[in-house]
């Protein structure tokens, strides 16, 4: 007999793959207590009701392995952890012991290349005394969400905000050290009783509880660094921007025409913390985006008036006129800006590349009097047909327009 859970699997109904068993705890392991409701591979949860109970994440500095037994119950004793994280409250880094029963594997730390092939301390110290740099829990802290009940003018309402409890300060690197006892064993067996990070940064950073500054040392390898500072802001908002492409894209039905570029109009720019947040707007399909930390152009374009440079066809009739079946081949292959009004009395501008005449299912004789098949960039380049006594307003663009955003191959 089937279990009562078992369902019939078909093209539509999959399996859930376990996630993996708790694993054993190791150096610069990010950990955080098991009433953390972050998982391994997790999706991010929201955390409702009172969210400061939620504890902090932190990384493994030492480790200690036990080889001694509990003498009542004859169970060999937990290995302990000694673990890093900053608590904002008490404005400190904290380093506390935990049993490895009382923690559970979150993530692992990134593997920063601090540049310093030598093992001097004073070739580390050259290359990074006066870096910036923050604890590697800061993007995970950063990502916990509490949900709580807002209530205005009786209307009650869920809203969420940042739990920024444990944040890690941005802090400055002003020395070094190693710590020469790092590593020790056993003396009866030779195997590592003590394990925890050698080298060591001192870093200052503003107490955010004290309001002065405060220093301490923390192991480098818990630690990355802070690039905001490494160029200048060059941009200001509200103005619009030649963004390239890293891979071209082909638009729909047209393999031969490719997206190079976009034309991205800056809204805003907010500063989170470590890193810079560019809010966008898209001047093609009119939808916004984020850029976090780079913002990856070197240029600034007038959009506005290269729509002005192009050839305006006049009013309604002339529009006609022009989609006439005579200019069939003329006007296929080009660009065009319209104003256009659907069936619902919809009003959109968009830009479109012509690829042919297209009939709305009749079986029109005249072009004029049926659609265009066109290639949309408010839809990201997908296959649309307009109907001509749609378009309200139509100016061909200029020549430049598609040497800028697109490739021909």
């Amino acid at each position: 007999m089937k279990n009562s859970t078992e369902v019939a699997r078909g093209k539509y109904v999959f399996g859930i793959t376990p996630k993996e068993p708790s694993k054993a705890l190791k150096l610069n392991d990010i950990v955080s207590l098991k009433s953390h409701p972050y998982q391994i591979e997790y999706s991010v949860p929201k955390i409702g009701a009172y969210a400061r109970f939620t504890p902090p994440l932190m990384i493994v500095i030492e480790v200690l392995n036990k080889s001694t037994h509990d003498t009542l119950t004859g169970l060999r004793d937990s290995n302990q952890y000694k673990c890093l994280f900053y608590s904002t409250t008490e404005g400190k880094f904290e380093k506390l012991w935990f049993k490895g029963e009382e923690l559970k594997f979150i993530s692992e730390i990134a593997n920063e290349d601090f540049g310093v092939t030598s093992p001097s301390i004073n070739e580390w110290k050259k290359e990074l005394i006066g870096k910036e740099v923050v604890l590697q829990t800061v993007d995970l802290e950063l990502g916990k969400r509490k949900t709580f009940q807002d209530t205005v003018d009786g209307r009650s309402k869920v809203k969420d905000s940042n739990l920024l409890d444990y944040l890690p300060p941005v802090g400055l690197i002003i020395d070094l050290k190693y710590e020469d006892d790092h590593t020790k064993h056993s003396e009866k067996t030779g195997k590592i009783t003590t394990q925890k990070q050698g080298l060591q940064a001192k870093i200052k950073w503003l107490n955010n509880e004290s309001g002065k500054i405060s220093e301490e040392f923390v192991p480098l390898v818990c630690l990355k660094f802070v690039t905001f500072n490494d160029s200048a802001v060059l941009y200001s908002t509200n103005k619009t921007y030649f963004l390239p492409l890293k891979e071209r894209n082909a638009l729909e039905s047209n393999p031969n025409l490719l997206y190079k570029a976009y034309p991205v109009h800056l809204k805003s720019i907010t500063f989170k913390h470590y890193y810079y947040v560019y809010s966008v707007f898209n001047r093609f399909s009119e939808k916004s985006s984020v850029f976090s930390e780079n913002f990856p152009v070197t240029s600034f374009l007038n959009f506005d008036e290269m729509l002005k440079d192009g050839y305006d066809l006049g009013d309604q009739i002339k529009i006609q006129a022009f989609f006439g079946k005579e200019n069939i081949e003329s006007v296929k292959g080009k660009w065009y800006f319209i104003s256009y009004i659907d069936k619902q009395e919809n009003h959109t501008e968009r830009i479109i590349y012509i690829q042919d005449f297209a009939d709305l299912g009749e079986g029109k004789a005249e072009p004029s009097k049926g659609a265009l098949r066109c290639n949309c960039l408010l839809r990201g380049g997908a296959i649309r047909n307009f109907r001509i006594e749609g378009i309200k307003k139509c100016v061909q663009m200029p020549d430049e327009f598609e040497k800028i955003f697109f490739e021909r191959i």
